[in-house]
């Protein structure tokens, strides 16, 4: 990891650094994203949610128009790089906001782990914070929770 080069990141002032810090407490906590089922059950749902109350809203006839909506809305790496990671994830790929992995990166369980680190690095940036609680508030008051029990 280039510490220099993060704490001048586009995604955010040292936004790698926390997100690793991250993926380590979730590996140290014995793996609290996989572990806990509700919080991808609660991810997919948001989802679901979110792509299907998209489609009525704007009279989208297929699920790809809906798709390249998110895609577009999702383009400010400063504030939405990780809600978009997480929309590529829960979609298989198939979404490609400004932040992305390769789509045979994606399994249930790297899901999770993902979006753990991207909500814990979302605890250390307001913007990306606000940005998290507006897309997946459920899952994002989960890892809180989860967060919290790992600490005591």
């Amino acid at each position: 990891m280039n510490y220099s080069a993060d704490l001048n990141n586009n995604r955010g002032s040292c936004a790698t650094w926390f997100h690793e810090h991250g993926h380590m407490i979730d590996d140290l906590a014995g793996g609290l994203s996989v572990k806990d089922k509700e919080f991808y059950e609660l991810l997919q749902k948001e989802k679901s949610d979110f792509v299907s109350n998209l489609i009525r809203s704007k009279h989208f006839s297929r699920l790809e128009d809906a798709y390249r909506y998110i895609e577009n809305e999702l383009s400010d790496v400063r504030t939405q790089s990780a809600v978009s990671d997480i929309f590529n994830g829960l979609s298989a790929g198939k979404i490609k906001g400004c932040g992305y992995h390769v789509s045979d990166y994606w399994t249930p369980n790297r899901v999770s782990q993902e979006a753990f680190a991207h909500m814990f690095e979302a605890q250390f940036d307001a913007v990306r914070y606000e940005e998290m609680k507006k897309y997946f508030p459920k899952s994002f008051k989960r890892f809180e929770e989860l967060l919290g029990g790992a600490l005591k």
